[in-house]
């Protein structure tokens, strides 16, 4: 039975820029309608050729748009707030997800501020495999960096 993957909300902002990024090199970068009429005529979305400033596509699927230019990259957040004990097979679990998401060309965040989960990370050297972060909102802010 395959296992359903969970869906780690992206701000549209963190959306947009990464997509933008990617957009740079073809002069082109996606704007956010504003406004009733524009959000009539372009959609929330769409793309603009910045050097003739014309519409180059109307009402897109950010997220879509995104895959299609490669821009997004797989991110996985393990909260690991409430966890009180980690032994090896959770480690695997998380070792496993890493590999995962990096195949994809993308990263996983660790969220915990507890003594005894940061203890066995730095005892296995995880530390400095994974990103860790106190909340779950530093580690989302990390990720939109990348």
């Amino acid at each position: 039975m395959a296992k359903k993957q969970t869906k780690v909300p992206v701000t549209s902002r963190a959306l947009i820029q990464r997509i933008n990024r990617a957009l740079k090199d073809r002069g082109e970068m996606v704007r956010t309608a504003r406004g009733e009429r524009a959000l009539l005529d372009l959609g929330q979305f769409y793309v603009i050729d910045v050097s003739a400033n014309c519409v180059m596509a109307k009402d897109i699927d950010l997220e879509q748009w995104g895959r299609d230019l490669e821009a997004l990259k797989p991110y996985v957040d393990f909260d690991l707030s409430s966890v009180d004990y980690l032994d090896s097979s959770g480690l695997g679990i998380l070792v496993a997800g890493l590999k995962r998401a990096r195949e994809q060309g993308g990263e996983v965040h660790l969220v915990t501020t507890k003594p005894r989960i940061m203890r066995v990370l730095e005892v296995t050297g995880l530390d400095k495999v994974f990103s860790i972060s106190a909340t779950a909102a530093d580690a989302l802010e990390k990720a939109e960096r990348k």
